[in-house]
């Protein structure tokens, strides 16, 4: 006697198959969302860099000619606020020297101290002005290098952050020597605000001396 085969069991495959391929998609699903998070967005201004797409805190070509407002001293704080939202718009968030959005908005601050939209406007673009410093220091142009990190420390002295981009500007195999990144160290160590973690650099700045290789101030 044959035995007969259960009728459902051909049913009970495909729906292993079915729930098989829904796990394998939802896992690629996941694999690519925590890619886009955790590798691309952290390295966008990078891969921007490489295809040639300006950042937001890098000007392109044609913003360079752009000219600066006269006697810019003479601006009052609204006039300054709207030529830094030019400068934004135009992608000048810290270049040109003299025309870009950070001078304009520091400048009102000098002007106003504690104007919400300049104090707004730098904190929300500090990161994009940060990248700009690091392509700076990684395409060796010191000088502009050292005039945006020295934007970055005016915009918020006690970040982190900025003084790390500032030790790395100060490495033997950039523009400076483990003398000076330890003399650097030493000033923050002076301002004794340990909730700030900038006075820790000056770890960095011993373990650079201990240790000779360029690789100790980079920043993380």
């Amino acid at each position: 006697m044959h035995k007969r085969r259960p009728v459902f069991a051909p049913r009970l495959v495909r729906g292993s198959t079915s729930q098989m391929l829904i796990a394998v998609v939802a896992v690629f699903f996941a694999l690519a969302v925590a890619a886009y998070f955790l590798v691309y967005l952290p390295n966008k201004a990078a891969v921007e860099q490489i295809n040639g797409t300006p950042t937001v805190g890098q000007a392109p070509a044609h913003a360079t000619s752009v000219a600066a407002p006269t006697d810019v001293d003479r601006l009052s704080v609204d006039q300054l606020l709207s030529e830094a939202r030019k400068a934004m718009n135009d992608r000048r968030l810290v270049a040109p020297a003299g025309n870009n959005a950070y001078e304009f908005y520091l400048k009102a601050l000098e002007r106003q101290p504690g104007n919400a939209v300049a104090a707004d406007a730098l904190r929300e673009t500090f990161t994009f002005a940060s990248s700009s410093a690091e392509s700076a220091i990684n395409q060796r142009d010191f000088n502009e290098a050292q005039r945006e990190i020295d934007l970055l420390a005016k915009a918020d002295p006690e970040n982190y952050q900025a003084c790390m981009y500032k030790m790395t500007y100060l490495a033997e195999r950039w523009y400076g020597s483990p003398e000076a990144q330890l003399a650097f160290g030493r000033e923050c160590l002076a301002q004794a605000d340990f909730d700030t973690r900038i006075p820790l650099i000056v770890v960095t700045a011993h373990a650079n001396l201990a240790t000779p290789g360029p690789l100790t101030s980079e920043v993380p």
